[in-house]
Parts: structure tokens; sequence; C-alpha cells
């Protein structure tokens, strides 16, 4: 979700933290659903035995993402966490057939609940979650991965990054930088103007923290941006500035399982006006095809 506010001051301008989770979806063909890790026409058993056909969550909540490992039985899922919701897993027999009357070989295991055909993800809290589903030889393993992105400031202004400021984040003014046209290292020049070295006693910029979850993610990208008003300001690596190196230009691109995501950067102010920033985590997928 997106959220921008309006705000403008002589010498200050406002922006608010904005939470993001963006992806391309895809669904499995019904070829690639019914594959299996075996040979049903050379394994030695009944053409007619209950296979599990697909193992997947219900809804367009959950996006698919490659997890690396070559087999089509398994399969993972990416999920954002969300507050009083949860995500349902659904095993598919390969055929018409109620829960009561399935053979004692089907079994599904993890997730929440004990039915048979169903299991339950809890979306309030990240975490990694594998659900299970056998019958015989046949097998699907789905793992689900909820995951969260963050960025904090300090919305409600009073000197401390907390809890309190998620719940004024989407709020005017939103957190308010001073226009940094003050000489902090008393060297007759604006310090908005000293980009190529440490300004002594800088004080100005302003912290932001950045955060996903689970930790562990190596899949897919973090992308910070100012969805407006980008010419208002220059993020930072360091509070006291420094040369090139420590300068974020947005949009700003991190590779998880590449890239270390910084947990905290600051921002300055170098123009009067109004900024959104929003930090996301986006998955690009590459096509797929199957052949029946």
């Amino acid at each position: 979700m997106e959220r921008t506010i309006s705000g403008h001051g002589w010498d200050r301008f406002a922006f608010t933290a904005v939470f993001c989770l963006t992806a391309l979806m895809f669904t499995p063909s019904e070829s690639a659903m019914g594959q299996n890790p075996v040979n049903w026409k050379d394994d030695g058993r009944n053409p007619d035995d209950l296979r599990v056909l697909s193992l997947l969550p219900s809804g367009n909540a959950a996006t698919e993402v490659d997890d690396g490992d070559g087999h089509t039985w398994t399969k993972t899922f990416l999920v954002p966490v969300t507050a009083n919701a949860t995500l349902t897993v659904v095993a598919t027999p390969d055929r018409a057939i109620q829960e009561a009357d399935l053979p004692d070989e089907w079994t599904l295991t993890g997730g929440n609940g004990n039915g048979r055909l169903a299991r339950n993800i809890d979306r309030t809290r990240t975490g990694k979650y594998t659900i299970t589903c056998s019958c015989g030889m046949s097998r699907k393993v789905t793992t689900v991965i909820v995951v969260n992105v963050d960025l904090d400031v300090d919305s409600n202004n009073d000197g401390t990054i907390n809890d309190s400021d998620d719940l004024l984040e989407v709020n005017a003014p939103g957190k308010l930088v001073y226009l940094n046209h003050d000489d902090d290292n008393m060297n007759d020049k604006e310090d908005l103007t000293e980009n190529n070295a440490v300004v002594t006693n800088e004080n100005d910029l302003q912290t932001m923290n950045l955060s996903f979850a689970p930790s562990t993610l190596s899949v897919g990208k973090i992308i910070l941006s100012a969805t407006d008003g980008d010419s208002c300001i220059q993020v930072w690596k360091n509070p006291a500035k420094g040369g090139a190196s420590n300068k974020v230009t947005l949009p700003k691109t991190w590779i998880l399982g590449t890239d270390t995501v910084p947990s905290t950067l600051y921002v300055e102010g170098i123009n009067t006006g109004a900024v959104t920033l929003k930090l996301a985590r986006k998955e690009q997928l590459p096509m797929k095809c199957s052949t029946s």
C-alpha cells in the first residue's frame, strides 16, 4: 500500500515512511501441478491408486518463487505479513473424494489445524512454514514464507523512533527535517553544499530505519524510492555525510542474497517541499513453461 501526505514549510519539509510489497504473480499450469517425483507408468503400482495432485495456497495473496531445487513437487511461496489474517494451503487429490473417505496412507502435516485436505498459516507474524502431503509414493511439499518490509522514522517528532510512530506515519506533517543550510563545521559554507567530505559536528540529518523479515530471506530485491519530492532530499549512509561513496541515490536497489541491506540511513534536507519514501520488496519472476 502507498500513502501520500502533503505539507510544506519555508525551511523544512516532511516525508512519510510507506510499507509496500510488490510482486508479479505466477499461476502454475494444470500440467505442472500434476507432476510427481515418480513415473506412475513405470513404478509398478496400480494406476488407480490415489495421488496428490497439488498442494497450493488458496486465493491470490501468495506469490510463487523459484526454490532453486529443480523439483516440480516442491514449491515455495511468499506472502506479506498482515493483521488478523491466515493463508490456507489446500491439498487436492487427483480425483473427487470426501475427506472422510481418504485412505489411511494419505497424510497432511505442517501448518495450523488437523485437517487432511487443508492447513492454515498465521500471517500475523513472519516466519517459514512447510506443509507436506503424501499418499504412498506421491508427495508434494509446499513452503510458505511470511515476509515483512518496514521503513521507520520519528513520525511524531519526539526524538525517538518507536512503535508510537507507526500510528502517525501516514499523517501530515510526518517527520520534519530542517533544510541543512547552517554551517556546523564553521567553514563559511552551507552544509548542504558540502558533498565530498565529512562535515564535522553535522547534526541536521535525520535517521530512518530499514528492516525486512525473515532476515535470512535471499530471494528478490529490496528497493528504496521516493514516490514524489526526491529533489528535496539526499540520503546518506553516514550521519556526517562524507564523499560520494556515502551517497545513496534513489531509487536504490539491494539484491537479497548478494547485497547487505543497511539497517539505518540518514536523510538530509536540500530543498523545501514534501516527500514520500517507499521501501518495497520486489520479485521478478521468470516465464515458466511445462509440457503435458
